[in-house]
Parts: structure tokens; C-alpha cells; sequence
């Protein structure tokens, strides 16, 4: 029965275009999921598959939603046996699994939940989530197209309340609206533990593409926040009064993004050009220069805010000596959205869009209930 509901959330994940999956018992125990704990971080081990373009990671907590914690993009010259995927962004004493999908040239491969990982070690009591104000909302203005913020900030820090000493902490805890006060550990020479593989696998024999997205690359700024270009905007002061934090905390290599969700796709927008500033009153995005063509002239929800970091490996060297690089997402917060005034669901954009950008990211998937 449980193989049979992580089938069907499969088909959910996977829904929209039509492709075949590899399949066979002993190809599904090759590229199963390794995984370590290590400093408060669960570690996972990815196979490396011919032809993938891409590998989109997934988790679990317990029975709840499935969110899309990241993606891993393998490069030309990408040599690696296995693929490092460091997820930090989890609470101490939760329990996760975790699943990949890999899409390849005309195929598609997903891997079976690896075993509950119980964390232990986390500088967090709660999922670290972005900072959302509890006045603020977004405002969409169906005659200009923006979509503006409104009544409070949205970010890393409640710039009411915190401080520089206690961003640097190193360590602490996070209160129910995500925000951290410290950071864990990022030792990674401790033992590596038992590699975990799945005795049972299942995979699901084909399946439909429900959430081929995009999002924003770290170095676009078609949906800057900061900036003045034609799909973003601040108002005199908003950029001025920005709240900021300082480099040296857990969250300085993150930016915080807006998750928008259509029938069949999701897409994410950076809201801010730097790194670890807030997005504030009155910033806004113009829609159908930020949104991906696709998403033009059908209803949009807003999922919400949502970390993201991009890493490299090997990290340190020039562009054209990176193997792999790995994009990491936390959960999404939730924001209010009024339209015209009025307090609403969704949203429709109805001007011609720019190219669209960046990484297929997968809104979550909600739990059935008997």
C-alpha cells in the first residue's frame, strides 16, 4: 500500500509530458540513494547517471508534503562517480527521507525513498524558512502588471527586532516564522555512517511532467528587487531602508526568491540582486517582464518565499573546471496576495514575457488524507 501511494505521488511530481522511465530491479539498486550525517547536515550520495541532464532532489518529512529541495546540473567535463547533495536546512530531531528523479535525453529516472534519517546535531528547532512579516502581503495591479509588496518585509530578519551580534552567534535557534539567530556546523570530515541502500525498491514504470519549471539563476536580474530594470522596482525609499545582515551568518550565500505556481508549472523569481537583504514595502516586480512566457494569460497562485544557494564543485576553481553545480531550496513560507484590492487566490498576467531562465523547480506535492 505504501509502495502503491509513493507511486501515485510520483505520477503527481511527474505529470504533463508524457516519457518512459528506465526500469529493472538491478539498475534500481545502482542508483539508489546513499546518505551520512554529519555537523547537524544530512549528507546524500547521488550516482552519477549517463545522459542526465539534470537530477532534482526531493523530500519528505514523515507523512506531510513532498517539497523540492534542490537540483543537481552536472557539467560537460563532470567526471564524479557520485554526486554530494548537502541539505542544512533541517531542524534537529525531525525525520526526512529523500528521492531523485533524474531527467536525461528522452528518458526519465526516479529513485525509491531512501530509509527515515533522523537529524541530530542541528543548530535548528524548526525547518529554517524566509522571514515573512506578518502584515506584509503582495498587491497585484492588473492595470500596470506589478506585483507589489506591501506592509512588511520579506527575507532573512526581522529588522525590528534583530541585531548584528546575534546574526553571528554561530549558534541558536529558529522561531515559527523561520528566523535564525545562529548557523551549524559545516564539518564534513566526521565518519560517513553506513551507506543506506533500499533492499525493496519500486519505481514508478512511466510517468507525466506536472512541474518542467524554471526559475531565476543566482546571476539574473530579470526579477531584481534592487535594481531599476524593466521587471523590477523600488520605490524612493524602499531601497534605502532595505534591512540587511551581516555576511558572516548562516544565510549569507542565500538569496530569497518567490515561488509562483500556474495548473501545471511552477517558477521561482528572485527577489533581491544581493545577497542577504530583504525585500521591502513597496519594492515590486513587473509581471510580464518577470514571468516565463508559459505563464502568461493563465492563473497564477503564489506559492511563497523561498531560500535558495547555488554551489560548485570542485568549489574554488575557474568555470570551465566546475563539474557539477548544486541548487539548494527551503520550504516555502506563505504570503497573502490581494488583487486589485481585494483578497484573492490567484492571479492573470497579460503582456508578452521575456526568455524564460534558470532551474526546473517543482512546488510542493500535499499530502492525501484518508
Amino acid at each position: 500500500m505504501k509502495k502503491f501511494f509513493v507511486f501515485l505521488l510520483g505520477i503527481l511530481l511527474l505529470g504533463g509530458l508524457f516519457i518512459s522511465c528506465s526500469g529493472g530491479e538491478d539498475e534500481e539498486e545502482e542508483y539508489q540513494l546513499g546518505y551520512y550525517q554529519a555537523g547537524g547536515k544530512i549528507y546524500l550520495a547521488v550516482p552519477q547517471k549517463d545522459k542526465t541532464l539534470y537530477i532534482k532532489i526531493f523530500r519528505q518529512e514523515g507523512t506531510d508534503n513532498i517539497y523540492n529541495i534542490g537540483e543537481i546540473i552536472p557539467t560537460i567535463i563532470n567526471k564524479s562517480i557520485a554526486y554530494t547533495f548537502e541539505d542544512e536546512l533541517v531542524s534537529n530531531a525531525q525525520t526526512y527521507k529523500y528521492l531523485a528523479v533524474y531527467y536525461m535525453l528522452g528518458d526519465l529516472f526516479i529513485t525509491d525513498w531512501t530509509d527515515e534519517i533522523k537529524v541530530l546535531g542541528s543548530s535548528f528547532d524548526t525547518d529554517p524558512l524566509p522571514y515573512v512579516d506578518v502584515n506584509a502581503y503582495f498587491s497585484f495591479n492588473s492595470d500596470n502588471m506589478r506585483l507589489t509588496l506591501n506592509g512588511g518585509d520579506i527575507g532573512f530578519i526581522d529588522p525590528e527586532t534583530d541585531s548584528e551580534d546575534s546574526s553571528d552567534s554561530g549558534t541558536g535557534t529558529t522561531d515559527s516564522s523561520g528566523t535564525s539567530s545562529g548557523t551549524s556546523s559545516t564539518d564534513t570530515s566526521a565518519s560517513t555512517g553506513k551507506i543506506k541502500l533500499f533492499d525493496d525498491s519500486t519505481t514508478a514504470s512511466t510517468g507525466t511532467e506536472t512541474s518542467s519549471s524554471t526559475s531565476s539563476s543566482t546571476d539574473s536580474a530579470s526579477s531584481s528587487g534592487s535594481d531599476s530594470s524593466s521587471a523590477s522596482g523600488t520605490s524612493s525609499t524602499g531601497d534605502s531602508s532595505a534591512a540587511t545582515t551581516t555576511t558572516t551568518s548562516f544565510y549569507s550565500n542565500y538569496s530569497v526568491n518567490l515561488c509562483i505556481k500556474s495548473a501545471s508549472n511552477s517558477t521561482l523569481l528572485r527577489l533581491t540582486k544581493k545577497l542577504h537583504r530583504n525585500y521591502t514595502k513597496d519594492e515590486f516586480l513587473v509581471m510580464d517582464s518577470a514571468l516565463p512566457n508559459d505563464f502568461i494569460g493563465t492563473p497564477l497562485s503564489l506559492v511563497g518565499a523561498v531560500y535558495q544557494k547555488v554551489d560548485v564543485y570542485p568549489q574554488n576553481v575557474e568555470d570551465a573546471l566546475i563539474q557539477y553545480k548544486c541548487v539548494h531550496w527551503s520550504k516555502p513560507k506563505k504570503i497573502k496576495l490581494l488583487v486589485d484590492d481585494k483578497a484573492a487566490e490567484s492571479f492573470t498576467v497579460y503582456r508578452a514575457a521575456s526568455a524564460e531562465s534558470g532551474y526546473d523547480y517543482s512546488a510542493p506535492v500535499e499530502a492525501k488524507t484518508e
